[in-house]
């Protein structure tokens, strides 16, 4: 359903408010990750990294932007484009991060 209610031309219109988005969530989840690290005394190799590893994002986002979009018709459909695309971007660049991240902090083989 989420899909199906994606509008692209939508993008054009809310294009900036999503790029807004798309930094502060990750600006966000760096910093988050860097403080909860220190506040727990976490290795720095940790907490330089555990903030890019949170990013990929999906079925909560999703399903909250489908209820806005269920109950107020007049934003829904922009505020779930805008979840859409953001989504689409974190499930593609989330995962190498992860990954990149992990390695980086000598957490994989």
């Amino acid at each position: 359903m989420a899909g199906y209610s994606f509008e692209i031309k939508i993008l054009q219109v809310v294009g900036f408010i999503t790029l807004v988005y798309i930094l502060s969530r990750t600006t966000g989840k760096i910093f988050g990750g860097f403080l909860g690290g220190k506040l727990s005394n976490t290795p720095d190799s940790i907490n330089k990294s555990i903030g890019l590893c949170t990013i990929p994002q999906a079925g909560v986002a999703v399903a909250m932007a489908l209820v806005v979009f269920s109950n107020f018709p007049d934003i829904g459909n922009k505020v779930l484009s805008i979840i859409i695309a953001s989504t689409i971007i974190f499930e593609i660049i989330g995962p190498i991060l992860t990954f990149r991240q992990l390695r980086k902090a000598g957490e994989t083989n």
